[in-house]
């Protein structure tokens, strides 16, 4: 059977408290607002609600950091020109051919009689010789003629005369012909004006001495002449002389060999005077002028 629920009555339900629905909180913010002490909130409790650091890692009070714009990385240099490439390939080109021709200048001088000369100098050693030298330095100032003295120490073969090209001239003797200083034909001529008074008459190389005595006129013989100064004339490659022969003036005799004073012979060098020794023999002659009456 059914019953029907009998409603309560006026006055108990009326005296009966509602009971509150109980409804948790959504965040800690109402649970604190819904808290008789919400108005009171301390310093830990800030920071578990704001869910900042604590103390110990917190960033708060530290400077802040300020990127310079001087550590941004630079712009890149544009590529060079073509003109610029052309003009520093030019440059080391240049750089590179005066290295190569100051070692070549230097290596040459090196192999050269005045070279190997400078180099015993610098090293203060003495200088070997392939002959018999007794070698000595003559007053330069007795070499200062303005009429002989010429700046053609390049040519280096021994008795060479850049002015003949190879000919034979003959002048009239009334002055000096124009040798290269530093030769032996130039020593020749200067020692032998200054004993007899007599120029050389002839241009030529040293081995062409012999045939320029010969158009001059002046006496000429494969022995030197008694009490007569005479010169002295080597063929080539005669007693290590050179390519174009080699002369000097006779100084003395001493049975069949000749003491003699000569330039640019051997490894004495040039612009120095060295006394030499030579023997009587196949390949030397002797030429002289007459003397004056």
């Amino acid at each position: 059977m059914l019953f029907a629920k009998r409603p309560a009555a006026a006055g108990s339900q009326a005296n009966t408290p509602a009971l509150p629905v109980e409804q948790s909180p959504t965040t800690p913010m109402q649970a604190l607002a819904a808290s008789p002490t919400a108005g009171l909130i301390t310093s830990s409790d800030a920071r578990m609600i704001t869910g900042t650091l604590s103390s110990q890692g917190s960033t708060i009070g530290r400077a802040p950091i300020i990127i310079k714009g001087g550590l941004k990385r630079s712009e890149p240099l544009p590529p060079p020109s073509r003109q610029a490439r052309r003009k520093h390939s030019k440059l080391l080109w240049i750089l590179g051919m005066t290295i190569v021709i100051v070692t070549l200048a230097v290596t040459l001088l090196g192999l050269t009689p005045e070279g190997q000369e400078l180099t015993a100098k610098f090293s203060n050693g003495p200088m070997a010789s392939s002959g018999t030298v007794i070698s000595h330095q003559q007053n330069n100032s007795a070499l200062a003629p303005a009429a002989l003295a010429t700046t053609t120490w390049m040519y280096q073969n021994d008795g060479y005369d850049p002015y003949s090209h190879g000919e034979v001239n003959v002048s009239d003797g009334t002055s000096s012909l124009p040798w290269p200083y530093g030769q032996c034909t130039y020593w020749a001529n200067y020692r032998y004006h200054q004993m007899t008074g007599f120029w050389v008459q002839w241009t030529g190389n040293a081995d062409q001495w012999f045939l320029g005595a010969q158009k001059a006129g002046w006496d000429y013989g494969q022995t030197p002449p008694p009490d007569v100064p005479s010169i002295i004339v080597l063929m080539p490659y005669v007693q290590q002389a050179g390519g174009v022969g080699h002369v000097a003036v006779v100084e003395s005799v001493s049975g069949n060999v000749v003491h003699t004073s000569n330039m640019n012979w051997g490894y004495g060098g040039w612009t120095h005077t060295e006394q030499v020794d030579f023997t009587l023999g196949s390949g030397v002659y002797f030429v002289w002028h007459k003397p004056a009456n």
